[in-house]
């Protein structure tokens, strides 16, 4: 029993990582499109906490670190990455084509 309840807590405890890590991943374009103002919320930290339990420093980090990546000139992410058939302005085209899936950071991350 002791097992069965430990195994159960581990399984969903990474079940939860996991789809934060989807959550946080929505913020930037949630802030992009103001979509917490068209649902009722003062700002963004309010819809994510109300929503998905993220505090401030959450939201706060997650959104400042799309903001680093995005700032990532070409020449240097190509210096890093130079040997991937998906160049930076293939990710860039895809991250400015307005379909909120390809945000530049769900590309990175993924």
């Amino acid at each position: 029993m002791i097992e069965e309840l430990h195994e159960k807590f581990k399984k969903y405890g990474a079940s939860a990582k996991h789809w934060r890590r989807k959550c946080e991943l929505l913020l930037p374009e949630i802030e992009r499109q103001r979509i917490w103002e068209k649902k009722g919320f003062p700002n963004i930290h309010l819809y994510a906490y109300v929503l998905e339990g993220m505090n401030q420093n959450q939201v706060d980090e997650s959104l400042r670190i799309v903001r680093k990546i995005e700032e990532i000139p070409a020449e240097d992410w190509n210096k890093v990455f130079p040997n991937v058939l998906e160049s930076y302005y293939l990710f860039k085209t895809l991250d400015e084509s307005n379909f909120g899936q390809f945000t530049f950071y769900y590309i990175m991350v993924y």
